[in-house]
């Protein structure tokens, strides 16, 4: 009985450590330069749609365009 216990800990025991570890690992190098990436890339598209009204009317629709297809 008392050896049965400690047995089910023992496993969850062995996967936990595990997972804890992988998790901080890989979000640690991860989170950095995702983080910086994604903001950049939504960044870039609100400035260029920003920019796409002014320039639209300066433009016509070559600008209007150019923004559709990408």
């Amino acid at each position: 009985m008392a050896r049965s216990r400690p047995a089910p800990p023992s496993r969850l025991s062995a996967p936990a450590p595990p997972f804890r570890v992988s998790f901080p690992s890989p979000p640690n190098r991860l989170s950095p330069p995702p983080a910086p990436v994604s903001w950049s890339l939504p960044s870039l598209p609100t400035s260029r749609l920003a920019a796409a009204p002014p320039i639209n009317w300066s433009e016509k629709r070559e600008p209007r365009m150019i923004s559709i297809e990408r």
